[in-house]
């Protein structure tokens, strides 16, 4: 590719956009797309060579970009791949929802869950759906974000299923495998808990 070399110094993979530091200094934007072939998507401190035109605003944008030492992967199987994966990423969430809504109806049909564990559950819920937007919004203009440990809090004090309903409807802190499997481990303890107190393993509270 002819054109610029540069640094990748700033990427938010959630979002799939960063910033290329050039050998002047200039700091040019660049989206997940215009790296179209590569074989795997961007790190910070990644060096890149890419050409320069219009962005979506009218700025100027890295428009095509290849990171320095990569192989070029098949050219239709990295899009589909992403595509993909994102989609299941998005059931698995919606599915883990359903499944902890649904043993929470069952705990509260059986006569074992009482109504304020249900209302906990939605107020939370929405606390936690809440939070996340705010932090997507965030992450979008450039802000200060919520800490992760700060939204694992709010899924494990009981809004987890606002929580992942957020994660699938925002596309959120779905691409980041440390924070899947802290939730993951909070939708496993949701759910044993939950499934307990279905079957009288707990003292009704």
């Amino acid at each position: 590719m002819s054109g610029e070399a540069g640094q990748l110094t700033d990427w938010d993979d959630d979002k799939g956009f960063g910033f290329i530091r050039t050998a002047s200094g200039e700091r040019l934007f660049v989206h997940i797309s215009a790296f179209r072939h590569a074989a795997r998507r961007p790190l910070i401190g990644d060096r890149v060579a890419f050409t320069r035109g219009p962005g979506r605003d009218g700025r100027p944008a890295a428009v095509s970009a290849v990171i320095a030492g990569l192989s070029a992967a098949p050219r239709e199987a990295p899009v589909q791949s992403v595509v993909e994966n994102a989609q299941m990423a998005r059931a698995r969430r919606i599915a883990a929802a359903a499944l902890l809504l649904l043993l929470l109806m069952l705990a509260h049909f059986l006569g074992r869950a009482p109504d304020w564990l249900i209302g906990a559950y939605l107020l939370m819920g929405l606390v936690s759906a809440v939070a996340y937007w705010l932090d997507k919004r965030a992450a979008q203009a450039g802000a200060w974000r919520a800490s992760e440990e700060r939204l694992h809090a709010l899924d494990l004090a009981a809004g987890i299923i606002g929580g992942l309903l957020a994660q699938a409807a925002l596309h959120h802190k779905t691409a980041k495998p440390g924070f899947a499997l802290v939730t993951w481990g909070i939708v496993v303890l949701h759910a044993a808990v939950l499934a307990a107190l279905s079957a009288g393993l707990f003292p009704r509270f």
